[in-house]
């Protein structure tokens, strides 16, 4: 097109140039077969416009055709398997979690107050097949983990589940022990108070995993058991002051000399009701044979129950760890040979009588505690007493939501040495999950 307009403006100059020695009658023929040439110009521009916008053919036309033809039908294949592995990838697969921030304010002591995003926890499981599931729990303590930071990273559960049946299935890899009310279960709107129970952390000390293998299932209606064969606790790392808790080895590059047996029995035939009885019995000397065999046997029993309004728990744990002159001797540490703990919890709901429309819970709580981590010494030894604690605490738990909890608490602390003042706490806290 560039072409034909050059080639009319030259023309046309050509025409100005020799305009005074042309004749009328010359001037009119050549505007005559310039007008003509002008529309012949348009015809060709007009045609070459179309021939832009038609498709291109060819003699190998028809082959092209089919070759994109089959490059569509690859793309739309390749793009249906993608959708079939997501699908795949996605289906039966879980994803949930929990987190928890604290805020406590110590008083009667020279300790400072803290606020700290406790725990931030996700759940990943898989169905594999319809009788092998897989579940997971990685948890970030304390926000943040480096060198010289309080925090850490952790794989608190992964395990393969085998459903054989209703009343024998194979679980294997690391498991919760399946000691007390909280180590099972500690998702923060499921208990009342800011912080797990100390009984639940120095007698119990959840949160509690080992790796191993073992058999749950039902043995009847509403009554349930839980069998594990599992790695053990190391007893040259048990305090006087938190008992046996130090000793968990967190599946951790974990010494593996010793292995202990633990087991649970639970019933909730009764709506609102459930009821357990579990141990953990086991060597935890880990081949050290100065700590002796050091043999923890963990003993508990709790209940629930929830009626109307009121929900109420109660807990109690011995613990027993023998050849403690032997640690003592190694470590250092008074460690009790007997530890005992106990407590009651009451809870009243009474958002109802606020709002009765509401979905939402607000309610008040109480739980009295008492737990002693030296119990009972070696030989004749006696404690001072600083370790035979007891704990009154009243707060309240309010839950827009039944996954998401708001609370506060004020502990009132004791211990049975006259020199020693135990140190009382106000917590705030907010928990969820999904």
């Amino acid at each position: 097109m560039k072409r034909w307009c050059l080639s009319a403006i030259a023309v046309m100059m050509v025409l100005a140039m020799s305009f005074p020695a042309m004749a009328a009658t010359d001037l009119e023929a050549l505007v005559r077969d310039m007008a003509q040439e002008m529309r012949e110009m348009r015809k060709e521009i007009e045609a070459l416009k179309k021939d832009k916008k038609a498709p291109r053919q060819s003699s190998s036309s028809p082959s092209s055709s089919a070759e994109i033809q089959q490059i569509r039908a690859d793309l739309d294949a390749l793009r249906e398997r993608q959708d079939e592995g997501l699908g795949d990838l996605l289906s039966g697969t879980t994803l949930g979690g929990y987190g928890e921030l604290h805020y406590n304010n110590f008083k009667n002591t020279s300790a400072k107050d803290k606020v700290d995003f406790h725990r931030f926890v996700l759940f990943i499981g898989k169905d594999i097949n319809d009788w092998i599931t897989f579940k997971s729990e990685l948890e970030v303590e304390y926000a943040f983990s480096a060198d010289g930071a309080p925090g850490a990273v952790a794989l608190e559960q992964a395990y393969l589940d085998f459903a054989l049946s209703d009343n024998f299935n194979v679980r294997a890899g690391i498991v919760l022990v399946p000691l007390g009310i909280i180590n099972e279960v500690h998702e923060p709107p499921t208990f009342y108070g800011v912080e797990r129970p100390d009984v639940e952390k120095f007698i119990i000390p959840a949160t509690w995993r080992e790796a191993g293998i073992g058999i749950h299932g039902d043995i009847a209606p509403g009554l349930n058991y839980k069998l594990y064969y599992v790695s053990s606790l190391d007893a040259a790392d048990f305090t006087e002051s938190s008992g046996v808790r130090n000793g968990r080895q967190k599946v951790a590059k974990a010494s593996a000399e010793d292995f202990a047996l633990t087991g649970r029995l639970e019933y909730t035939g009764i709506n609102g009701l459930k009821i357990g009885a579990a141990f953990f019995t086991g060597d935890t000397a880990q081949a050290n044979s100065a700590l002796g065999d050091a043999r923890v046997t963990i003993l508990a029993a709790d209940a629930q129950y929830s009626i109307g309004d009121f929900d109420m728990r109660a807990l109690y744990a011995t613990t027993k760890v023998s050849d403690a002159d032997k640690i003592k001797a190694v470590t250092g540490e008074d460690v009790g040979e007997e530890m005992v703990g106990w407590y009651l919890e009451g809870a009243w709901r009474f958002m109802r009588y606020i709002r009765p429309a509401s979905e939402q819970e607000l309610a008040v709580f109480t739980r009295y505690s008492e737990y002693d981590t030296q119990k009972k010494l070696p030989g004749d030894a006696v404690a001072s007493g600083v370790n035979d604690r007891n704990v009154w605490m009243v707060g309240l738990d309010y839950k827009p939501s039944p996954n998401v909890s708001f609370k506060i608490d004020y502990q009132d602390r004791d211990n049975s040495d006259s020199l020693i003042e135990a140190t009382d706490q106000l917590n705030i806290g907010v928990g969820y999950y999904f």
